[in-house]
């Protein structure tokens, strides 16, 4: 209530960013890629339906409609967890079938949509980059302000993985992003008595009331890394998508390997082909098991091991790929060759390969034409 929402709604400003998250979450997420992704109908990235979705004209308002109707209102009284964002929300795990299980747009977010498809709106277009010396200073001061807030998760805040529920609530800020400080070298207070009640919590001299060292990050888990390593996708395995998801940006849930990359992007392949590389996601998380104990605990030794999320160009090639991919790099995994890798470079008959084991012999795997044997260990009988 402290600002309020704009009075004139621009599309490339309020809306596209709202729908390009969704379409940009599909590098780390199967189930975004599908609902949301290169070659869907529902790609909000897709130059084409970009065009239908910023023009005001009354003749594309049932397509605006129709992605309005499909957002969960944010003060629904109903559990709709077919509508979208497609994550869990406050409640998952703790309740069943109530509203907030499900996350939602903000209600500002949610009257900027109403009234983008009421056709309420002018086109806009994509901001480019800024110089940020050539500001005047309050346009530097309210740069820096939005250009960390554009990177922040919006939810859940189930407890949180940034920042959790305690920022909801108005008694923790001074004005608008400015946080309620202690005075100086005054304690941060930590014991509240044996039970931390909601009266309590939300209110005077409760734990919001101010902060100071250490009061913003006491609600999250210790250590991160276990938290980060829980809180993932599809816990629902019988349903169709592996979705809703939790913080997928930060936590990645299924990703494009650097070898889905280098075999998608090799033109000497039919599209086809390209195509079932470029959809084929694999766990962030393969290498730390998939059982939980095992999972959390690599989790806190191995975290740097894990493959950073990273932009990557190609050339256009194929009407059907996109020319700015986001690939998994930097991933320390088993050392040596992947058989299985070797049998794809063989089956698309890629001439080096074919050129060291022989046409008319079997796939070689013996360490002199595989390199080094890998060191991968499979699961024992047991385990399974």
């Amino acid at each position: 209530g402290w600002e309020a929402a704009p009075a004139q709604i621009t599309f490339y400003k309020d809306v596209y960013p709202i729908l390009s998250r969704l379409s940009s979450t599909q590098w780390v997420n199967e189930g975004f890629f599908m609902l949301f992704g290169t070659n869907s109908p529902s790609d909000f990235q897709d130059k084409d339906y970009l065009k239908v979705l910023s023009s005001p004209d009354v003749s594309h308002q049932a397509e605006r409609v129709r992605v309005f109707s499909w957002f969960r209102y944010t003060n629904s009284k109903e559990y709709l967890p077919a509508k979208v964002p497609p994550h869990y929300g406050d409640l998952f795990g703790d309740y069943a079938s109530l509203p907030a299980v499900d996350l939602s747009v903000t209600l500002t977010q949610y009257e900027i949509l109403q009234r983008w498809a009421e056709g309420d709106f002018t086109a806009g277009t994509i901001a480019g980059e800024v110089d940020f010396e050539k500001l005047s200073l309050p346009e530097q001061t309210d740069a820096l302000l939005k250009a960390p807030l554009a990177e922040c998760l919006g939810g859940p805040f189930h407890p949180g993985i940034e920042i959790t529920w305690p920022f909801r609530h108005l008694m923790m800020w001074e004005a608008p992003y400015r946080l309620k400080l202690l005075p100086e070298n005054e304690a941060v207070r930590d014991d509240y008595g044996p039970i931390l009640t909601g009266a309590i919590a939300l209110g005077e001299g409760g734990p919001l009331d101010g902060s100071g060292p250490g009061s913003l990050t006491r609600w999250l888990g210790v250590p991160w890394q276990t938290d980060e390593a829980s809180c993932l996708s599809g816990y629902d395995v019988t349903l169709y998508l592996p979705l809703p998801s939790f913080w997928s940006v930060r936590v990645p849930n299924t990703v494009l390997s650097s070898d889905s990359f280098d075999r998608a992007s090799l033109p000497s392949l039919n599209d086809g082909q390209r195509l079932k590389h470029f959809a084929y996601r694999v766990d962030w998380l393969r290498d730390f098991s998939s059982s939980y104990v095992t999972r959390i605990n690599k989790m806190v030794k191995s975290w740097h091991q894990l493959g950073v999320i990273a932009r990557r160009e190609v050339a256009p090639g194929s009407s059907y790929l996109p020319e700015t991919w986001w690939v998994e790099t930097e991933r320390k995994g088993p050392a040596g060759d992947d058989p299985t890798l070797k049998q794809v470079q063989y089956a698309e008959k890629e001439e080096t390969l074919l050129k060291s084991t022989g046409l008319g012999n079997e796939l070689a795997v013996n360490t002199e034409v595989a390199g080094q044997l890998r060191e991968s260990r499979p699961l024992q009988r047991h385990e399974l």
